[in-house]
């Protein structure tokens, strides 16, 4: 029997509901890869409706990548990808030294958003061309809602700049904003990249004290005061490495000491999806958007391959600054993955794609507390990526070379380190390994070498 697609009854054009039940038959196998449809006149005389409806959703069907049209043999469905499962790696150890977004199936999501590209008005200049420093408009312009959704920083797409993920912000920023010689305030112990970075361009850091409840604002304000440094570099949620995630009095304390000592900030929000958003604070960006930089990236709730992140700046930080540092950097940014992202944004993938790995990264938490729990610094959120487990540096350095010895790798306690202090431990990275299997493998090696120091249960390991 012809296919025929059933159109549900609704209020939007015929030809979206359409369009729709040419997905749902897709999504059900009705339709299989390579498919040939009906003539656009053949199918319009079996459904009575006119050949312009069926143009048009054919049409649509093409444009959101379900359907691939040839001059002259007709429409047909378009093959998705099967997706390669991720090797574990035969040699080597199990990295838990790195952070990213769990492996989640998105290589179908990403063929079909380049898919349905093909019509969309930037595609042709962002696959061939140089393009403005800031990025696609209608991309900014999607993350820009995104971001407010998502995040709660509402910033208009006329502030924002793109950049290949979050490291490369950081360098525009760092680099755009001061010179070689300078001082950076962080947190003492801090995201290594921003380490590695001001070592290469020649700026100096210095650690601000943490407690449990992040930067110390009274440690702020005299290192301000002493080094004369005028940038701040800061994560507020989930606190790389140390989970933890300032609270609203502790975000308007550090504000306050950087209205008076005129520091710019630098919040990097790379795991705010990974703190329940009636748990997270509001962004130190709403706090204080005269002086705040907000850094997103999609490294970790989307996609990290496609190395798309955004600064949003404020009006006292010089755009022409942040643009010249980009020339000097990479020219102008990549276009593709941007766009593909605003297309996830606007079909509403982004959001099923960031539930899942939110979902995900709960799971491998609560792997990580009943494997490590005494281990690990409590309270903690219940799906951060990574997990901190405070140690004295001697006995953390015995703890990293005994888990090497076992073939898992984990962050060691000098990685993040800036300035010594009595707080010291190991970062271990849930996500990174492609199944959970493979992560309670790697965490009980984590356990057995921390027992020696932690007497922790043998029944447990």
């Amino acid at each position: 029997m012809p296919w025929q697609p059933t159109i549900l009854p609704g209020t939007t054009p015929l030809y979206a509901r359409l369009t729709d039940a040419i997905a749902q038959d897709i999504e059900n196998g009705t339709l299989p890869p390579d498919a040939k449809l009906p003539p656009h006149r053949d199918l319009a005389h079996r459904l009575s409706v006119s050949v312009g409806t069926v143009t048009r959703a054919y049409a649509d069907a093409e444009r959101r990548g379900l359907l691939t049209a040839h001059v002259g043999r007709g429409s047909f469905v378009t093959p998705r990808p099967t997706p390669v499962p991720y090797p574990i790696p035969s040699e080597g150890p199990l990295d838990l030294s790195c952070n990213r977004q769990p492996f989640t199936p998105t290589s179908e999501r990403l063929a079909d958003a380049l898919n349905a590209l093909r019509t969309h008005p930037d595609y042709i200049a962002a696959a061939t061309d140089y393009i403005i420093p800031e990025g696609p408009l209608s991309a900014r312009e999607a993350m820009s809602r995104w971001t407010h959704h998502q995040f709660g920083v509402n910033r208009p797409a006329s502030t924002m700049i793109q950049c290949a993920g979050g490291q490369q912000g950081l360098a525009y920023a760092i680099s755009g904003l001061t010179v070689p010689g300078d001082t950076i305030l962080c947190e003492a112990l801090t995201y290594p990249g921003v380490k590695t970075l001001a070592r290469h361009i020649g700026r100096a850091l210095h650690g601000v004290t943490l407690d449990q409840d992040g930067l110390c604002p009274e440690a702020l304000a005299e290192a301000a005061r002493t080094t004369g440094a005028k940038l701040l570099f800061i994560v507020p949620n989930v606190q790389n490495p140390t989970t933890r995630t300032m609270s609203l009095q502790r975000r308007q304390d550090i504000v306050a000491v950087a209205r008076q000592y005129d520091l710019t900030i630098i919040e990097d929000d790379a795991y705010g999806l990974y703190v329940d958003s009636k748990d997270r604070p509001t962004a130190i960006a709403n706090l204080a958007p005269e002086r705040t930089i907000y850094l997103i990236s999609v490294s970790k709730v989307l996609s990290a391959g496609l190395r798309v992140g955004y600064l949003f700046l404020p009006p006292n930080v010089p755009r022409s600054r942040i643009i010249q540092a980009e020339r000097a950097f990479g020219h102008s940014p990549q276009a593709l993955g941007a766009l593909a992202v605003a297309h996830w944004i606007e079909t509403g993938t982004a959001d099923d794609i960031a539930r899942e790995i939110q979902q995900e990264s709960a799971l491998r938490h609560t792997l990580a507390k009943t494997i490590l729990g005494p281990a690990m610094e409590h309270p903690t959120h219940g799906r951060a990526p990574h997990v901190w487990l405070p140690l004295p540096p001697l006995q953390a350095e015995q703890v990293v070379t005994r888990a090497l010895r076992k073939n898992v790798q984990v962050t060691p306690p000098s990685a993040p380190l800036v300035t010594p202090q009595p707080m010291s431990g190991i970062r271990v990275c849930l996500n990174v390994v492609p199944t959970r299997e493979a992560l309670a493998t790697a965490l009980h090696t984590v356990r057995t070498a921390l027992t020696a120091d932690l007497c922790l249960d043998e029944a447990l390991v």
